[in-house]
């Protein structure tokens, strides 16, 4: 993941790993918006407030990606 910010499944495991605590609501809702917006997984991750997520989940992004 760190050498291919588009590897999607790599990412995919991370975001998926319980330390995160991510809900698999607002997993299922950041990879439908990736996929809408044709967009890698890590391309919507930093988009998060144009996808519907909730607050917490969208903060939770946010925290991952810095």
């Amino acid at each position: 993941m760190l050498a291919d910010f588009d590897d999607m499944s790599s990412l995919y495991r991370i975001i998926t790993m319980p330390v995160f605590d991510l809900q698999a609501r607002d997993i299922a809702s950041i990879l439908n918006f990736a996929k809408r917006s044709n967009l890698s997984l890590f391309e919507a991750m930093e988009q998060v407030d144009a996808s519907s997520l909730t607050e917490d989940g969208k903060e939770r992004y946010t925290a991952l990606l810095r």
